[in-house]
C-alpha cells in the first residue's frame, strides 16, 4: 500500500496528537508534581509486534528508548495476550529505566 504525501502527513500528525492528548491526561491525573509539573512521563503508540509507531512531542528520550524493550519483555512473559488486557510493568532490570518508572500497556 502506498500513501500520498498529504495522507501520510495527516495520519502522522493524528498519531502524534493522540500521544500528546494521552500525555496531557496523564499530567492532569497525576498526584506527583514531578509528573504534572516536571513532565516526567511519556505516551506512545506501538504496533502489535511492539515496534514504536508514534510518540508525543514532549516525550522524554529515555522513556522512548525503553518502550520497545519493555513491551518485548511483557510479550515474552505473557504469551496469551488478549484484547482488553492491561499490563503494569516496573522492572528496571528487564526493560525499564529506573525503579520508579512504570509502564501501563493496554492491549487494543
Amino acid at each position: 500500500m502506498r500513501l500520498d504525501s498529504v495522507t501520510f502527513e495527516v495520519l502522522k500528525n493524528s498519531l502524534v496528537s493522540m500521544c500528546d492528548e494521552g500525555s496531557e491526561i496523564i499530567a492532569r491525573l497525576a498526584y506527583a508534581s514531578t509528573i504534572s509539573e516536571g513532565h516526567d512521563h511519556s505516551c506512545a503508540i506501538l504496533d502489535a509486534k511492539g515496534h514504536l509507531v508514534s510518540h508525543g512531542n514532549r516525550d522524554q528520550a529515555p522513556h522512548i528508548g525503553s518502550f520497545e524493550p519493555t513491551v518485548a519483555v511483557i510479550r515474552d512473559w505473557f504469551k496469551e495476550m488478549e484484547e482488553g488486557d492491561v499490563y503494569i510493568f516496573n522492572d528496571p532490570y528487564s526493560g525499564g529505566i529506573h525503579a520508579n518508572g512504570t509502564c501501563l500497556l493496554p492491549v487494543l
